[in-house]
């Protein structure tokens, strides 16, 4: 909804609700921004405060800057002095001032990920701990974890029934103390560290729950345990706390967000007064059935439905591919429909898909035909960190003198092979007037001491061997050696940065694409291929941005944005809902959340596409159809292949293009009910390749049970009773 278009009626009263704990669960495109805003600024009209005594968080510095800008359109004086900022940046600003009490300096340094990476390395060497059987982003991970569920390494340890000599614990125990020695602090730590200044020092806390009177905040949802913590304790003195979001759209669990934060809201405050915004302002009927038809089969929910007053628009649009190839085709087709004879602005039109990785094949047909197409919030898949690696990779293998690839793979992975060891040879290689190639095959001259020698003759003899392998193998299998020789994707696994998951991804993406480039060659190459890559990355740019730009996105990257047209791609089981959750019942729930959250970005027109088949690596595998589709009303649907979608079990289609969807006949049927779960907390379990553990937790009954256990040296696992290889060796207790 626009700025000047009046508040309906129960946005005017939660802006009016100022007193007190308020919940306004806000649907998606139901104009939740506009309310927290004009709730602040009428705070600032009709009560007794200052701007100063207004506290709101979100986060992201950008929402911070959005949300500000438009507080400060609508109070006439301003809100100079009124913090609108990021949870971390007011703990930042709470340690920086009062950190002293609970022994931090205002001098404090911030680790970022390379920091932590190291700090755990160093960790790591000192416990004995192999890198191959347990990456950094483990220990990362597990850090990050306990941190936000404030736990320190002796809680964490308990919490999960860890051992004294248990890897987690020991290296987590000797990360926070490295922290100290260094006066440093984590991002984890801000949120840590400020709860417990609150907590600690009751001066502090009451200073700051008179100073800010009125709290707001946006996204509840996706807030953690640090999070709740820090606004349970400044709103305990005066009460007036009032959080927006949805269900529905919390998608983050893995950043450790707690959905529970928003749903026990009233159990936290009994005394909140809630509100439903349920009008949208963004799509239209026909697809807001649709999302709120998938999202109805969440259990972890309120109960609440979107509508619009936009009118019924079009049905959305079910396309059955052959393949991904096929699948590209057509919307690269509709696309030009749509722009051309709907006259659909380019940057009005998204593609958006579940993993970064599925991205490849719409850059590739969109590039062929000249569509200009930007990705959103990552690169273009050939620009990729990973994907350049190994394209340098194969360059060298083709051409030994290309020395710009060269140096770029001499330490990648990391081979001990310095900064200054790259300069005295590339330095050695013009005044010999030869490639740095020519120089690692003869190093006698070269100055070099024996100990770097010895890393370059191996570096050397390793390309050599990839030399001679690529005059026989496919190009595919080349590139399957290179990884697995060098431990590419070990070096991924313990790099910086949490898309390590994406990057691997990405690794088998780019083998599906040589093996794609083989099947279509009957005399593929290595130089062939390399072709064809420098044939799909080389475009003009200009002329592309003139025309406006198609948008390619992941799901998660599309929150908070909206196109008139809309394609959700890769609608398959194991890809969307991913493989992850076909055996845990929360992750299925946040998939179903993700795809509420897609649908709902269209604003006219919405097209959900799925191939019957996809290649992943060298293999082409058979797909089944994503279950969401089958949750969706057939009255809202428009079948466009009937013949093709017939084919996905439990699906029913004729022979006309509107043959409406019929769901599988298991909707329709009440469930059995589920057997008794025969593991139970703290019972000892064996494992076929994890070992002995101890379950922690027991979700969901029967065959369908998720287990939580902490196994010996091998760290925390969820696993499915029905699929996981375990057995249980003795009962706890209480079993």
């Amino acid at each position: 909804m626009t700025g000047s278009e009046p508040l309906n009626e129960v946005q005017k009263k939660a802006v009016l609700q100022t007193k007190g704990p308020c919940l306004i669960f806000a649907g998606a495109g139901s104009g939740k921004t506009r309310v927290l805003t004009h709730r602040i600024a009428h705070i600032l009209e009709h009560e007794d405060v200052l701007p100063a005594n207004i506290l709101a968080l979100t986060f992201t510095n950008k929402a911070a800057r959005e949300m500000k800008e438009r507080v400060e359109a609508l109070v006439p004086g301003g809100a100079a002095g009124m913090f609108v900022g990021t949870f971390h940046s007011l703990c930042a600003s709470f340690l920086r001032r009062d950190g002293e009490a609970i022994g931090i300096g205002p001098n404090f340094s911030i680790f970022d990920t390379a920091d932590q990476n190291q700090v755990i390395s160093e960790a790591m060497k000192r416990l004995n701990i192999d890198e191959k059987q347990f990456p950094r982003r483990f220990f990362r991970a597990r850090i990050s974890d306990a941190k936000n569920a404030c736990l320190s390494p002796e809680a964490y340890a308990k919490e999960l029934g860890l051992k004294a000599n248990d890897p987690v614990f020991e290296v987590y125990k000797r990360y926070e103390q490295r922290l100290k020695e260094c006066g440093a602090l984590d991002f984890d730590d801000l949120l840590l560290r400020g709860v417990e200044l609150l907590e600690t020092s009751k001066e502090t806390l009451i200073r700051y729950q008179d100073r800010y009177l009125y709290i707001h905040v946006d996204e509840y949802q996706d807030t953690n345990a640090a999070q709740y913590r820090l606004l349970r304790l400044l709103a305990a003195r005066h009460k007036n706390l009032c959080v927006v979001g949805d269900d529905d759209q919390s998608i983050y669990s893995w950043r450790g967000a707690d959905i529970t934060n928003i749903l026990n809201f009233e159990k936290d405050f009994p005394d909140a007064k809630v509100f439903y915004l349920e009008q949208n302002y963004r799509s239209t009927e026909h697809i807001l059935q649709v999302a709120n038809a998938v999202i109805a089969n969440n259990c972890a929910r309120r109960q609440k439905k979107l509508w619009s007053r936009l009118g019924r628009g079009e049905r959305v649009k079910v396309f059955t591919a052959r393949d991904e190839y096929d699948e590209a085709q057509f919307v690269y087709g509709e696309i030009v429909r749509l722009q051309e004879d709907e006259f659909v602005p380019l940057d009005n039109i998204a593609v958006l898909y579940r993993t970064n990785a599925q991205s490849r094949v719409f850059e590739e047909r969109f590039m062929r035909y000249s569509l200009p197409y930007r990705v959103y919030g990552g690169l273009k898949f050939y620009d990729r960190r990973e994907i350049k690696d190994l394209v340098a990779y194969l360059r060298v293998l083709d051409n030994p003198r290309d020395d710009v690839s060269l140096m770029r793979v001499i330490n990648t992975p990391r081979r001990g092979i310095g900064d200054a060891t790259l300069q005295k040879l590339a330095a050695e290689a013009a005044r010999r007037g030869e490639s740095v190639m020519d120089v690692l095959i003869d190093l006698d001259s070269s100055g070099l001491d024996a100990r770097v020698k010895k890393k370059l003759e191996a570096f050397s003899a390793l390309i050599a061997r990839f030399i001679a392998l690529s005059r026989v193998a496919r190009p595919s299998e080349l590139i399957e050696t290179i990884i697995d020789e060098t431990g590419y994707a070990l070096y991924l696994e313990n790099g910086p940065g949490e898309n390590v998951q994406a990057r691997l991804e990405n690794l088998d993406e780019f083998i599906a694409s040589v093996a794609e480039y083989e099947a279509g060659a009957p005399d593929a190459s290595l130089s062939g291929f390399l072709e064809t890559v420098s044939l799909s990355t080389d475009m003009d740019e200009t002329k592309k941005l003139s025309r406006g730009a198609v948008t390619l996105m992941t799901l998660h990257s599309a929150k908070g944005l909206e196109f008139e047209a809309v394609f959700i791609v890769g609608l398959e089981d194991n890809l969307f809902p991913h493989a992850s959750a076909q055996v845990d019942p929360d992750e299925l729930e946040e998939e179903r959340r993700l795809c509420y959250v897609g649908v709902t970005r269209a604003q006219r027109r919405l097209y959900l596409t799925h191939a019957l088949e996809r290649r992943m690596r060298q293999e082409r595998l058979r797909c089944r159809v994503s279950r969401f589709i089958s949750e969706m009303p057939e009255e809202d649907l428009y079948i466009l292949r009937p013949q093709l979608f017939s084919l996905q079990p439990g699906m029913l289609s004729g022979d006309r293009a509107s043959r409406p969807l019929t769901p599988p006949e298991s909707r329709a049927q009440p469930a059995p009910a589920p057997k008794r779960t025969v593991y139970g907390v703290a019972d000892k379990v064996e494992h076929d390749r994890f070992g002995r553990g101890t379950v922690v937790r027991v979700e969901g009954q029967g065959e369908n049970a998720i287990l939580t256990i902490a196994f010996d040296g091998q760290g925390v696992k969820k696993l499915s009773v029905a699929y996981a290889p375990i057995r249980r060796l003795e009962v706890n207790a209480n079993g």
